[in-house]
């Protein structure tokens, strides 16, 4: 059985050096993550993917919120500060991260709940699936609950946080975009 074994090495080493060389192309080894979409356009808005093969944190926050205190809730992806005095009316305010859609998303509620003065959103562009020259361009968008409703809401990249943030007045899902 050792003796079949050196002549089936030696014929199967040199195709395998063949198929290597033949998936590297002119451009080297082809890399799967750069194939992959970087946005997902939905109502005109080209929305932020997240990278394959990763997720958003699975955990969200959330917090009984008294009408005159203010809350800073946060997860791995992102933070939400409300300031004192700002909230409608009392409620549990929750953040929740969403993977299903594909794209960077976050789920805020009880829906519309509204601020004034507006509450500062920041997000992670950690897990964006965007080309590190595009960073800046990054905003934050916004949709009804029930809806593909996509609207730029704004907001500022910060290089040194590697984060999108944005004020905003009320709850529905927000996500990181490209304008």
């Amino acid at each position: 059985m050792a003796n079949l074994w050196k002549p089936l090495r030696r014929a199967l080493l040199p195709m395998a050096v063949l198929g290597f060389a033949a998936c590297q192309g002119e451009q080297g080894p082809v890399n799967l993550a750069e194939q992959a979409p970087s946005f997902v356009e939905v109502n005109g808005v080209k929305l932020v993917t997240v990278q394959p093969g990763r997720r958003l944190s699975p955990a969200g926050d959330a917090a009984r919120v008294q009408k005159q205190d203010g809350v800073t809730l946060t997860t791995g992806d992102a933070s939400l500060t409300i300031v004192p005095g700002s909230m409608s009316k009392t409620a549990v305010v929750t953040m929740e991260p969403q993977n299903a859609s594909g794209y960077v998303q976050f789920l805020f509620g009880p829906s519309g709940l509204s601020f004034n003065p507006t509450a500062t959103l920041r997000i992670s562009a950690a897990k964006a699936n965007i080309d590190p020259s595009q960073r800046s361009e990054l905003k934050i968008a916004g949709a009804s609950d029930g809806a593909d409703d996509w609207t730029v809401v704004g907001g500022t990249y910060d290089p040194e946080t590697d984060t999108v943030t944005a004020q905003i007045s009320h709850f529905s899902r927000y996500a990181l975009c490209v304008e």
